[in-house]
């Protein structure tokens, strides 16, 4: 046996050595203290060959942060997640990535999911319901707690101790965010460009200052084959982009045009394609910001947050209340406004 096949062997021991820590009738508080030399990788890897019963133990030994290391390291963490009680899968929830938590609570019958995050802190609770109101395809389902954010102020040298300062808490550095003064969103920097930077590149000749683009909910469809678009409330000079959602030619929309307040422009657009508007803009408040853009020679369609099966509720005569009434309830709302009431009037059955 060669070096490398020994190396390989001792290895794959770790894993059967977390295994045989459950099955050598040992005290708990001596398996909790040999667990400690085991790397969570390790130990997640076991998880598949323990038993239910076994691992329902090893939950009981290990606090939720060490629990919470472990699970992310599984392949398929919703199947152990699903062995916790209601509030320990709410306090694990709440030490992951947001966007695994989100990922894991979609997949859950509505009731169980509720419940779940009743348990949550109000702050984990608040980015996750923020975050998983979006659309896969929109900005706000890729947001994350776990990146890395140095000031635009600081020197090339600066940068790299406030890298590796807070790479200890988060290991998602392949982007470095930065901030200006006020602590507004400025723009990014490759890691590779701040590695290979010399000590007199300043951060601003590395930092990318694009904006992401924001979708409309709305749909639209060209009733011609151009489309005119406009400036409205609170939207200043920016760049609009038209994203494809159903059209011959989805790869004929990559260029955005630059829209400035007052002076409409003009794009070239399928005729009865749809297609939803993207906006290129940053908001330097800490508020919410709502902007708008009017758009000319197109009909709109308003999509719900959820895919609605209205099927089920179909009635085969007029008047059937429970029916209708179901309809009426799961029907999109504007914000603010809610389902309270109907009243139904028929003529014949």
């Amino acid at each position: 046996m060669d070096n490398n096949e020994e190396l390989e062997s001792v290895q794959r021991d770790y894993v059967e050595e977390v295994c045989q820590l459950f099955r050598n009738n040992l005290a708990p508080k001596i398996i909790k203290e040999k667990l400690s030399d085991y790397h969570e990788n390790d130990i997640s890897d076991a998880l598949a060959l323990l038993s239910k019963e076994e691992r329902t133990r090893l939950y009981q030994l290990v606090d939720d942060d060490e629990l919470a290391d472990i699970f992310e390291h599984a392949e398929e963490p919703e199947i152990y997640l699903n062995e916790l009680g209601l509030k320990r899968r709410a306090d694990i929830l709440s030490k992951i990535e947001v966007a695994d938590a989100v990922d894991y609570l979609k997949e859950l019958p509505k009731e169980e999911k509720r419940a779940i995050l009743t348990l949550l802190p109000e702050e984990e609770r608040s980015e996750i319901i923020l975050t998983s109101s979006y659309d896969e395809d929109e900005i706000g389902s890729h947001l994350s707690t776990n990146y890395i954010e140095i000031n635009s102020m600081l020197s090339i040298k600066e940068a790299m101790k406030e890298l590796v300062s807070q790479a200890q808490e988060n290991d998602n550095i392949s982007t470095i965010y930065v901030s200006d003064k006020d602590g507004i969103y400025a723009g990014a920097i490759d890691l590779k460009d701040l590695i290979t930077a010399s000590a007199s590149t300043t951060l601003d000749s590395i930092t990318m200052t694009s904006f992401p683009y924001v979708y409309s909910d709305e749909e639209i469809s060209p009733t011609k084959n151009r489309i005119i678009i406009a400036s409205g409330e609170n939207l200043g000079d920016t760049q609009v982009i038209l994203k494809p959602i159903e059209a011959r030619q989805e790869n004929a929309y990559d260029e955005p045009v630059y829209l400035t307040p007052g002076m409409p422009v003009t794009m070239d657009a399928e005729k009865g394609g749809w297609f939803k508007i993207g906006v290129n803009i940053q908001n330097p408040t800490d508020q919410d910001l709502e902007v708008y853009v009017s758009v000319t020679n197109v009909t709109v369609r308003i999509s719900s947050a959820e895919a609605i099966d209205r099927a089920q509720y179909y009635t085969p005569y007029i008047g059937d209340a429970p029916k209708v009434s179901a309809i009426a309830q799961i029907l999109p709302y504007p914000a603010g406004y809610t389902y309270s009431s109907i009243v139904l009037q028929t003529d014949t059955q």
